[in-house]
This record gives C-alpha cells, structure tokens and sequence, in this order.
C-alpha cells in the first residue's frame, strides 16, 4: 500500500501556495509603473530588459496555470471516496512526481535510431518547478529544476508581513 501522507502535505504546502502567487502576479500586473512601461515605446537595452522582463512575467503565468491545473486535478484524484493502490501511487506521482510537461520537442527523423523516440519530453515535479519559477536574481534564466528533497518542500505559507512576497523558497 502506497504511502500518502507526504503527497496529502506537499499537495496542500502547493494549494497554499497558490493562493500567494496569484495575489503577487496580480500585483504585478496592476502596477503603475509596469503598465506605464507596457505604453511606452522603448529602444535600445530598455527594450530589451523590458522584452525579456515581459518573457518572464509570461513564464511565471504560465508556472501557475500548470500549477493550477496539477493541483486541481490531484484534489479531485485525492477528494474520492476509496482510492485504489493504483489511484494512491498515481496520486502520490502527480503531488510528488515529474508529472509538469514543460516542454516537447520533435527529434528530426535523420536524428532518431530505429527504435529511438520522436520526441523529448521536459519534465519536472511540482516541488521542482516551484523551484525554476521563483524569481532569481541577477539571472536572466531560471535555473535547471532539481530533484525535490523527500519531506520538504519549495512551497511555503504566505509570510504574516503584508508585502510581496516569495513563496517558493529553498
């Protein structure tokens, strides 16, 4: 019988911190300074910086809605009436597991050996991905996902200080 008691945790440390990073991305997106920025015509390395700050406000909309969608999905597994050990170990992958596709790519047919794949999957867990979408500093790429550590989690609660804040943490 598969354990899931690490997987019920993670999966409400995720719901939790869901809610802190919709309020920040909003937050974002109303603000002053950004929409006066979204109005005016930029050149040079101000357009680029503004270009790739616009990229990753996209991406980390995009982490979320793939957030969203796990953890949506993973409640309604969980919230059944009696799981299976199938639906316990398919539950515990999906919480706890490289279940977040972050990108497909074809391999070209010149490239694939006769039994090789047509295409590559990125993956990641949601502890993982939690991780690649916090804001970096001074990084104008997320770093690669790691492995999750077993009994901890990226996601923490919101912080009890009203200010912006990181909810995924190390």
């Amino acid at each position: 019988m598969t354990d899931i008691a690490p997987a019920d945790a993670e999966l409400l440390r995720l719901e939790t911190a869901l809610t802190t990073i919709a309020a920040n991305l909003v937050d974002l997106d109303d603000n002053p300074a950004r929409k006066d920025l979204d109005k005016t015509k930029l050149s040079g390395q101000t357009a680029a910086k503004w270009a790739d700050a616009t990229d990753a406000l996209t991406q980390l909309w995009d982490g979320y809605r793939m957030l969203t969608e796990l953890t949506t999905s993973a409640r309604q597994k969980r919230d059944q009436r009696r799981l299976s050990d199938t639906d316990r170990a398919a539950f515990a992958h999906q919480v706890l597991g490289r279940s977040i596709t972050l990108s497909t790519t074809i391999v070209p047919l010149a490239q694939r050996g006769l039994l090789g794949t047509s295409q590559v999957h990125s993956t990641c867990s949601p502890p993982s991905c939690c991780r690649r979408w916090r804001p970096h500093s001074r990084s104008r790429s997320p770093s690669p996902p790691r492995p999750a550590t077993p009994g901890r989690s990226c996601c923490r609660p919101p912080p009890t200080r009203p200010r912006a804040s990181t909810p995924c943490a190390r």
